[in-house]
């Protein structure tokens, strides 16, 4: 009987540690999901390319997938293509004719 009860003990305790290891790993993956999904405000872009030496940082549209910005650097104006979930900046090289 003390056997069966110790084995029976053992068993509920691996199991609820089982359990609250596999809650655990829920929690991240909803983390990782949240941290995926954080788009930069436009301050923080704003930041960013101040950061990088850019000047007279002006937010445009946020238009599939990039912020369209304007700014300035080493005295000449850029367009910049900047995705809002890496930070990435690129050139902007959509036209103003483009009708996507």
């Amino acid at each position: 009987m003390r056997l069966s009860v110790g084995l029976l003990s053992a068993a509920l305790l691996a199991s609820s540690a089982g359990m609250a290891i596999a809650a655990g790993g829920d929690q991240v993956a909803g983390s990782a999901t949240k941290i995926q999904a954080t788009t930069m405000t436009d301050a923080q872009v704003r930041q960013k390319l101040e950061a990088e030496g850019y000047t007279d940082v002006r937010i445009g549209e946020r238009d599939k997938g990039y912020i369209e910005v304007t700014a300035a650097k080493d005295g000449k104006t850029e367009k910049l293509a900047v995705n809002p979930q890496s930070g990435q900046v690129a050139p902007n090289t959509k036209s103003d004719d483009d009708d996507d």
